[in-house]
């Protein structure tokens, strides 16, 4: 994680820039910040609270899955994960490399179509995992959209979920 000052200067805005592109073995180590939110809000939360966790959870979520059940112990908890319909169909824009949080990249050419059904494939698989997690756990989960409404998204979950 790095932190940037805000400025007028336009030399902040190709620091930043060149920040992003530089290659991951030369940047710090990869921070979860999820995670760390998580761990935070167990240690810090009175007992009883409602807590919403609004994420990208496109992830492997198996690491969280002993603070997200020390967590529904003593609060009521929400997962949103947000949705981008490019992350589960992605276009083709030629070969891509991704960075996860914990710093693994991967390599995707999107101009092959098997390449990107492997692609949705896995992004399928992390959210039937993150589905059966919050199942195991007892904790709603309520996906939102990018490409939706969100108020009409979640006025309609939380009724479903709440009964109100």
């Amino acid at each position: 994680m790095q932190y940037f000052r805000p400025t007028k200067d336009r030399r902040a805005l190709w620091r930043l820039l060149h920040s992003l592109t530089t290659e991951g073995s030369q940047q710090q180590r990869p921070i979860d910040c999820l995670a760390r939110a998580l761990q935070r809000a167990d240690k810090g939360t009175a007992t009883g609270s409602l807590i919403f966790v609004i994420a990208d959870m496109n992830r492997e979520i198996s690491a969280l899955e002993q603070t997200l059940g020390r967590l529904c112990q003593h609060h009521t908890l929400v997962l949103i994960p947000v949705d981008d319909p490019a992350d589960r169909e992605i276009p083709k824009m030629g070969r891509v490399t991704f960075t996860s949080a914990d710093g693994e990249t991967l390599e995707v050419d999107t101009a092959n179509p098997t390449a990107r059904e492997n692609y949705r494939r896995i992004w399928q698989q992390r959210r039937d995992s993150l589905t059966g997690l919050t199942q195991r756990l007892g904790i709603p989960l309520m996906p939102i959209a990018t490409n939706e409404e969100i108020h009409q998204t979640l006025s309609r979950d939380l009724a479903r979920h709440f009964g109100r």
